[in-house]
């Protein structure tokens, strides 16, 4: 981490892990191409694993119809929903959304045991794009105390972002700019909270190497699979207050490996994408 580090930036980190999930996936789409990584696992029922990250919470009005499996939208019911931002090559689509199980504080080997952690069903696709490996599932859930978890941590993290003068400005004519300044200013250090091989989340720390272009970017911080679709916080002591982190949408996508290295050491790299 920058020098200079906080006790602030690491309650920063509890906070936004809290938002991280680990997604089950147990379809495999048809849809996908012929070109797609996992084309010859089509139509099957293995189990895939990758991570993700909520973005936003609200609860039904009154009479609103349920879409939850359960209830098959057919049935007025009090729920609550959120969204789930991941990687387009984990949730390919609405098939395999709906084949998908979304863990919440999945923290350590005791969390299922004690029952911290919970699962809800994803139940669609609502938006997907192939060029940015990027795409964003809805969840619903009728637990109030569950949504109201959700809600509290999401609550400290908004807070946080939206008092500061970053963040006040257009996130997507800046996220960008934001970038390139920092990777041409010094160090730049990238947060990965993930679920590496679906185990508990960890946290992992590297640096970005190259890119800062409008299409990705590269990076040092450890991944392995799983880490898919994983939130990256971009951190500069310099340029940023303590403690914060700007998450401008981007999300973990995979691995090559460095054709000068002679010990097959690989690079991260995440498409750069902002939703707002």
């Amino acid at each position: 981490m920058p020098s200079g580090t906080t006790d602030e930036c690491f309650e920063r980190i509890k906070t936004l892990a809290d938002l991280v999930v680990r997604i089950r996936v147990q379809k495999t789409s048809l849809a996908r191409p012929e070109n797609d990584s996992l084309a010859e696992y089509r139509g099957s029922g293995r189990l895939r694993l990758g991570t993700g990250v909520i973005s936003y919470l609200s609860q039904s009005k009154s009479g609103e119809i349920c879409p939850c499996l359960a209830c098959d939208g057919n049935v007025a019911r009090k729920h609550w929903k959120f969204t789930v931002h991941t990687a387009r090559h984990v949730v390919y689509d609405t098939q395999e959304a709906k084949a998908s199980k979304v863990d919440l504080f999945y923290d350590d080997q005791s969390s299922r045991r004690d029952g911290r952690m919970q699962t809800v069903r994803a139940v669609e696709m609502q938006y997907a794009a192939s060029d940015t490996d990027k795409c964003i599932v809805l969840c619903v859930t009728h637990d109030e105390t569950l949504a109201q978890n959700i809600k509290c941590v999401d609550q400290s993290w908004q807070s946080f972002c939206h008092h500061h003068p970053i963040l006040n400005q257009n996130v997507r004519e800046n996220a960008f700019r934001i970038l390139r300044e920092l990777s041409e200013g010094g160090p730049v250090f990238v947060v990965v909270i993930s679920h590496p091989h679906g185990q508990p989340k960890k946290v992992t720390v590297g640096k970005i190497v190259s890119g800062a272009e409008d299409s990705s970017f590269n990076y040092t911080t450890a991944t392995c699979p799983g880490s898919s679709g994983a939130p990256l916080f971009l951190v500069d002591s310099e340029l940023f207050t303590p403690g914060f982190f700007p998450w401008f949408g981007y999300v973990h996508s995979g691995t090559f490996p460095e054709p000068s290295h002679k010990t097959r050491k690989h690079i991260n790299f995440s498409n750069c994408f902002v939703y707002n």
